[in-house]
């Protein structure tokens, strides 16, 4: 008794044929038409500073560092993120499933805070960002595949704390500080022309009694004059007798 062994053919016309030396079987590729879906997006992981971390076990520098909520169930990414203002580069990865044609996968993101717009689609997971200003933002992730239609539109929030000089208390200091400012250039000033006036009295009474001296100096020369012109006269009335 011959053994049966299974074989395999593909044709030019898109035809598979297989079967051992008893049977025979073929698939017609062209009437295969399988339905193309949208990719199903998520978040995977999120760097800190260039650096991985493990939001279930992070060490104690990020420990001490990020608040978060609670870990997403089955990956590696936070829930309600708050990072201090020192570590403001984050790199969020993500991936989509695609069945059909994983390959053809592009990924196209922006963030809330930023004018720019979407991304040009990448079949690159990752959306990375540095120095990230202070505040909440929001991260928005798209997907397209084969079928030529956008996933839904998959949105991730966290905050960025202010700098220290940046935060209430230190605006209140500045705000106090402008005020002791201002009233220390006004009392400043104000000094200055207290100064400035009281020096100018001072030579305005000097110039009073420079003046009223060579008035007085000028009337006696007068005074001199006019004595010295009578005696003339006197003489010259005496003189005619």
């Amino acid at each position: 008794m011959l053994e049966d062994k299974i074989k395999s053919y593909s044709n030019s016309r898109n035809r598979i044929w297989w079967g051992t030396g008893r049977t025979l079987t073929s698939l017609n590729l062209n009437s295969r038409n399988e339905k193309l879906s949208i990719p199903k997006l998520s978040f995977t992981d999120i760097d800190i500073n260039g650096n991985f971390v493990d939001y279930r076990n992070p060490d104690q520098k990020i420990k001490s560092a990020a608040k978060f909520d609670r870990v997403k169930d089955f990956l590696n990414y936070p829930l309600g993120l708050s990072l201090p203002y020192e570590y403001n580069h984050l790199t969020f990865y993500f991936t989509a499933t695609d069945w059909i044609a994983p390959h053809q996968i592009r990924y196209s993101y922006k963030l809330s805070t930023k004018n720019n717009g979407w991304s040009r689609p990448s079949s690159e997971n990752k959306a990375d960002y540095r120095n990230i200003p202070h505040g909440t933002h929001t991260l928005q992730v798209k997907a397209i595949g084969a079928s030529q239609e956008w996933s839904e539109t998959l949105e991730y929030t966290f905050t960025i704390l202010p700098p220290w000089y940046h935060t209430w208390w230190a605006r209140t200091i500045y705000f106090f500080l402008g005020i002791l400012l201002i009233w220390g250039y006004a009392n400043w000033r104000t000094t200055a022309l207290k100064k400035r006036q009281f020096q100018l009295e001072y030579e305005i009474n000097e110039a009073t009694q420079e003046i009223s001296a060579q008035k007085q100096e000028a009337e006696k020369q007068r005074d001199v004059i006019e004595e010295a012109h009578t005696e003339i006269k006197d003489s010259i009335q005496y003189a005619k007798r």
